[in-house]
Formats: structure tokens, sequence, C-alpha cells
């Protein structure tokens, strides 16, 4: 009972502690808070049945672990909307209304690049949305970053400049591609 009580008090430390992160995570992969909180409750239940089995080590932390949980409860929802439909008519009308209240509440040239960033992120595949959500929204390193998606740490830079590219074209569909601010040298 020691060791129980042990286990779920080391579990809700790690929860809190990554929490933050991990909202940020799955809203940006999922654009939708009430959806955030589904898979948000999705991973926290996956990891606490396999947290007394976890085995976590100094390149396996807890936080990555958990990351990566998460990370794969909002590719199972993602594929799970696609099986649904494409795009719903309830899920258009949701995105125009999204759209126009960001416009309404936007008034300088840097909130409208944000939202345009915004845009260009829900854009993107999902595998180059989670990385540019992973390095540059919530700061992890490379070695971090390519633990949670499973892939190799090596592959993170190359695919990061694929997924910058993209957003860069999305955000800048008209400009030369040494003038983006997006990722490269300023």
């Amino acid at each position: 009972m020691k060791n129980a009580t042990r286990t779920t008090d080391s579990f809700i430390e790690l929860i809190q502690s990554c929490e933050p992160s991990l909202r940020g995570l799955v809203y940006r992969m999922l654009g939708s808070a009430d959806a955030m909180e589904d898979v948000l409750q999705t991973a926290f239940m996956r990891a606490f049945e396999a947290y007394p089995g976890a085995r976590l080590t100094r390149t396996n932390s807890g936080a990555t672990w958990l990351h990566t949980i998460t990370y794969r409860a909002c590719v199972d929802e993602l594929r799970k909307r696609r099986r649904q439909s494409d795009l719903s008519a309830s899920a258009a009308r949701e995105a125009a209304e999204y759209g126009r209240s960001l416009r309404a509440t936007h008034e300088s040239l840097e909130d409208d690049l944000a939202s345009a960033v915004e845009a260009g992120l829900r854009d993107l595949p999902d595998d180059q949305r989670a990385l540019l959500v992973l390095v540059y929204v919530l700061g992890f390193d490379y070695k971090h970053t390519a633990a949670i998606l499973g892939i190799p740490a090596g592959t993170v830079a190359s695919r990061l400049h694929t997924a910058r590219a993209a957003l860069r074209e999305s955000v800048f569909p008209f400009s030369e591609p040494s003038t983006s601010v997006i990722g490269g040298k300023q």
C-alpha cells in the first residue's frame, strides 16, 4: 500500500510539472480547447496505467515519456477525426468563427502575423506541426523532441528545416525565400 501511494504521488508530481507544456502541445496539435481536455484525459489515463511498469531513465525521463504518450493521443484523435470526415460542417463553422473572432480582436500587424502563423501551423502535416510546436513553442531540445516523436535525433534538424519551409510558404506565399523571418536569420 505504501509503494502504491508513493507511485501515485510521484505520478501526480510528474503530471503537475508537465501539464502546461502538455496543454500547449495538445492545443496546438488539435486547435480546440474541448478536444484538448478530452485528449489530455485520455493521455493521463494511459500514462497512469503504464506508470508502474515504465522504465524511466536519464535518457528517457518522465517528462519525455509523458509527452510521447500525449503526442500519440493527439495523433490518435487526429486519425479519428479524419475517419469521421475530412471537414464536417460544424468544424468548418467553428474554424470560420475562430478566424472571424481572431481577426476582430487583432488590431496590429504583429497580431495578424500571429494569426497567419497559427493558421499555417494548422495546415501543416501532423508530424511537421509537432516538430515546430515541440521545438519552438515548448522549447524542447532536439534530443527530447526526437525521443517524443520516436525519430533519430539527427533527423530532427532536417525535418525542422522542411517544416519551417512549409510554414514560411504558407504564411508568406509570395515572398522570396531569403526574406522570411520564421525560423531563419533576419
